[in-house]
């Protein structure tokens, strides 16, 4: 299988939230469960309320603008934009 990612990404597990930018900046529990310089993979429970652009914050860091690159059942990539 040949990898397509820009970056190694290092497994991690670490707390995250994820922001949405809507009017209400609703929050969004998640694991990041790998993470690179230019993108993460994310477990959640579900990914029903969950937007194609966020805002991802991993542990007591700074919000991080992400896109969604791909997305499986309970889990999915984000590229930082």
């Amino acid at each position: 299988m040949t990898e397509l990612r820009r970056s190694e990404r290092q497994r991690v597990s670490e707390s995250g939230k994820i922001i949405l930018l809507n009017s209400n900046f609703d929050v969004i529990d998640c694991t990041v469960a790998n993470l690179s310089s230019t993108g993460a993979c994310l477990e959640v429970q579900s990914q029903e309320d969950i937007p194609n652009a966020f805002a991802l914050v991993i542990g007591a860091g700074k919000p991080i603008a992400c896109k969604v690159a791909w997305r499986q059942a309970t889990r999915i990539g984000v590229r930082f934009a």
